[in-house]
């Protein structure tokens, strides 16, 4: 068999088809050309390799096989898909210190060199045209781009990452990545980064590990990152991949279907010892953040994960503390226990509850430490439905059905009891009340509406509002002051309360309640109209009470400020009313201040018979100062004739009381 004139040595774990293609073109050959010699020397073909580089010694060459060439190669117990066959990658840095192609290159999970801290290349930057290995020889692209200038850099992940591949191939060393510790051989790191590199997809997740342009350095380079982010600062990463999964399947409890496929990866394909810690991680997640049931039938698992698992289906929790499945459900549903509950997916109304066994059980109420609602109110001296209504307003709180027994019904605390008692005992003032009134007569006769009463508890013991609470008393005779505690009230209500009744309006104008519906009825005084239980009822908003002030005054208001007479009063009087006996056939008459405020003597009138000016003493002064009659009499305050010639008399208080 004849030499070939050019024989470049081969070097130790370099690819032999690499190899092959380096002789050839040293020799201007094509590498099918050489394959050719080999097959056709008739002897073996390591043998015939040997002779054809003129019996220099092989070494020991790296994978992939070459088709059809029985010469062994070091394939790491890599199946000869793992490797690239149509597209060379190399590190142009490398290439320029020794050009031949590395055995790492050859991994289609190779994407990176770490002694040059760079990106592989498998075509050119500029003309995407692939490389050869005449270019790469060359270090640069038909196009004049020199490779070595376009490649990039990598982070310190993926560069960790590729030198414990890299190392690998040589020996089994640790890789070290936070708390993570791995010792993997190659076909084990190129089997971890095929499969779960593609996690992160979470649910959307279909036949992992089957990745037919694997050799594209793109689809590589997305394996790696996918499964760095799957490692980083583990196992958080990998816990977010996994509760993707639980929250695309809110309403299924069954563990496989869930994660699939990712179970059947890391339980099936990567069964391995030396994947455990994906094992462990899932499990470790499935005992902090799963809500199904984890029984025997998960023999997957491992058994200090089945028995460390504390949540439970709701038939498994009822025979264990003894409490009946039905009153388990009802805590539940009524969110007295905390329990995850489970729709059925196949759109049935079957519902899976699972619960924490010791926390339920510690959170189920001791029945000595309650007392029913019958109880209560005997205790407190209220009667049920005002204890019932106490707790609507949130004044007390209780347990709602607790469930012991059969009967559902409320339950106080014996503590939340005591603790409102002393509450009220510790507002209680040191000094005795003046004019006591007790809380049972304002709730009974004080017709207080459920937002009033929430207000009085609010407001009790505040300095406005202060309260007497004798020991060993129940809550109904607490004390309050009656005078404060109906000042309260009315402000209350008048902040609160955005209208008045016409019985309040007639008591606010100081008239009678026949004469406000007369002013509701002539459209002096608005009113709006509301359902009531009988009929409808006349509810007098409070801007149109004080609008109907400003622009009108009784004249039995003028005359009650002048301590005379309305008839003698209205005889004096220019202006005339509004509305009255004689103008329309009301009950009273009524002025426009506007009127009354074209003379003086009125305007005086007017302006003392404003709500916010009353003090009998002042109008007393003032309708002295127009009444010509007193001015004139000698006498002065001891007495006067007036112009009608009857006596007027003085009280000792000074006050002019004037008789018609």
């Amino acid at each position: 068999m004849k030499v070939l004139p050019i024989r470049p040595a081969p070097v130790p774990g370099e690819p032999l088809g690499s190899y092959i293609e380096r002789l050839a073109h040293a020799n201007h050959y094509e590498d099918f050309q050489v394959i050719r010699l080999l097959k056709q020397s008739g002897i073996e073909h390591a043998t015939a390799l040997s002779q054809l580089i003129n019996g220099q010694p092989l070494v020991e060459f790296g994978a992939p096989l070459v088709p059809n060439l029985e010469i062994p190669v070091k394939d790491w117990d890599l199946h000869t898909a793992a490797f690239t066959h149509y597209r060379t990658r190399v590190c142009p840095h490398c290439m320029q210190e020794g050009a031949w192609i590395r055995p790492h290159w050859r991994l289609k999970v190779m994407t990176a060199c770490h002694m040059h801290e760079c990106e592989l290349i498998d075509a050119c930057s500029s003309c995407a045209a692939p490389i050869s290995w005449n270019t790469a020889l060359a270090g640069s692209c038909h196009c004049g781009l020199r490779y070595s200038a376009s490649t990039k850099s990598i982070g310190s992940a993926e560069l960790s990452l590729m030198r414990a591949i890299t190392q690998a191939c040589q020996e089994s060393t640790d890789w070290h990545w936070g708390e993570l510790k791995l010792q993997l051989t190659v076909s084990e790191w190129v089997k971890l980064l095929i499969y779960t590199g593609r996690f992160i997809q979470g649910p959307s997740l279909e036949r992992p590990g089957q990745l037919p342009a694997l050799e594209d350095l793109g689809v590589a380079q997305s394996i790696v990152q996918g499964t760095l982010a799957l490692l980083r600062a583990w196992p958080d990463g990998y816990w977010q991949c996994l509760q993707s999964f639980v929250d695309a399947a809110p309403n299924d409890g069954a563990i496989r279907r869930v994660f699939q496929p990712l179970y059947g990866v890391i339980y099936g394909q990567l069964k391995a010892p030396v994947f455990q810690f994906l094992r462990e991680g899932f499990e470790t997640f499935l005992l902090e953040h799963w809500r199904g049931e984890l029984c025997g039938r998960n023999r997957l698992f491992r058994q200090e994960t089945v028995e460390g698992y504390t949540r439970q289906g709701l038939a498994k929790v009822s025979r264990q503390i003894g409490v009946p499945r039905k009153m388990l459900k009802r805590l539940v549903h009524s969110d007295f226990i905390p329990g995850h509950r489970i729709q059925s997916i196949n759109g049935t109304t079957r519902e899976v509850i699972t619960m924490d066994a010791a926390q339920v059980e510690s959170l189920i109420p001791d029945r000595a430490a309650y007392l029913d609602l019958k109880n209560t109110a005997k205790l407190l001296g209220l009667k049920r439905s005002r204890l019932r209504q106490f707790v609507a307003l949130g004044i007390l709180s209780a347990d709602s059905r607790p469930e012991w027994g059969q009967a559902s019904h409320w339950y106080f605390r014996k503590t939340e009891l005591q603790s409102f008692h002393t509450r009220l005992k510790a507002l209680s003032t040191r000094h005795a009340i003046h004019d006591p009134v007790t809380l049972r007569d304002v709730l009974q006769f004080w017709q207080l509406t459920p937002q009033e009463l929430r207000a009085l508890f609010s407001t009790l013991g505040h300095p406005s509002l202060p309260i007497e609470m004798p020991t060993g008393t129940v809550i109904p005779a607490l004390v309050l002051s009656r005078s404060s505690t109906r000042q309260w009230l009315e402000k209350q209500r008048r902040t609160t309360i955005p209208w008045v009744t016409p019985s309040q309006a007639a008591a606010e104008l100081g008239i009678k309640e026949q004469v406000v519906y007369e002013l509701i009825s002539k459209n002096l005084l608005a009113a709006d109209l509301v359902p009531g239980a009988r009929a409808m009822l006349k509810r007098i908003p409070n801007d149109s009470l004080v609008a109907f002030q400003q622009e009108y005054v009784a004249l039995a208001v003028l005359a009650k400020a002048a301590n005379t007479a309305s008839l003698h009063l209205a005889n004096k009087l220019d202006a005339v009313p509004a509305t009255g006996p004689r103008i329309d056939g009301s009950r009273q008459y009524f002025y426009r201040r506007a009127d009354l405020q074209k003379q003086p003597f009125a305007a005086s009138l007017e302006a003392a018979s404003r709500p916010s000016f009353s003090t009998t003493k002042k109008w007393s002064h003032l309708f002295e100062q127009f009444n010509p009659v007193a001015k004139r009499d000698p006498r002065g305050y001891a007495g006067c004739i007036c112009a009608n010639g009857k006596a007027a008399k003085y009280a000792s208080s000074g006050v002019a009381r004037l008789w018609a």
